[in-house]
């Protein structure tokens, strides 16, 4: 089911991966292009799937109206990361117009059929405009950018998706076991002063005839 309201699960999902991932300070199309796919696959393997569009207007949309829920997000699920750049709204709404142009212009491409896509000579910014996407395509199909190895089967995604989650599980519990620790010696710094006015009110009884 194609849908374009957003869970709040789904939400914390996308700001955690768009934190994580680096979206905001990646330069290149392609990658950001792969970001969002992969994004949109996990959405859609929870049974709902997203636009990419729909993705991309969402995010900026929170990075507006949702900085603190982001931050604090950010700071339980990837300490040390960097936030997002609120964008001016002017440039926001520009670069969501362009993304619209662009699907457009993809839906007529599809329409008028598959000899006008070129995707083994297009570049990076090409690949943007031209390559259609589907909610059931991998992310491993795509042409590789020059910067980076793009997996070249299932396999690979799945493990280089695994190895993400690792790390993300590692960052998430060193995160919660700070927090506890927190905790913990805030409980012991009440209780010693519990204690010690137990122990002055006990002197105080001692004291009276």
């Amino acid at each position: 089911m194609v849908g374009s309201n957003f869970t709040r699960k789904e939400e914390r999902t996308l700001i955690s991966r768009f934190i994580q991932r680096e979206y905001d300070q990646t330069r290149s199309l392609a990658d950001k292009k792969r970001i969002v796919l992969g994004i949109q696959g996990e959405l859609a393997a929870s049974g709902r799937r997203h636009t990419e569009l729909a993705i991309v207007k969402k995010w900026s949309d929170l990075k507006r109206r949702n900085m603190d829920r982001i931050s604090k997000i950010r700071d339980w699920r990837c300490p040390g990361a960097p936030l997002p750049s609120v964008r001016r709204r002017r440039e926001a709404e520009e670069e969501v117009k362009l993304k619209e142009e662009e699907e457009d212009e993809e839906n007529d491409g599809e329409v008028a059929g598959p000899s006008h896509q070129s995707p083994q000579t297009a570049s990076p910014t090409e690949m943007w405009d031209n390559i259609k996407v589907e909610a059931e395509e991998e992310p491993c199909s795509l042409p590789p950018a020059p910067e980076k190895e793009v997996p070249h089967c299932p396999r690979q995604e799945v493990m280089s998706e695994l190895s993400n989650e690792i790390s993300q599980l590692q960052r998430e519990t060193t995160a919660e076991i700070q927090y506890m620790k927190k905790r913990m010696e805030e409980f012991e710094r009440k209780q010693k002063k519990r204690l010690q006015k137990l122990m002055d009110l006990q002197k105080r009884l001692t004291e009276l005839p």
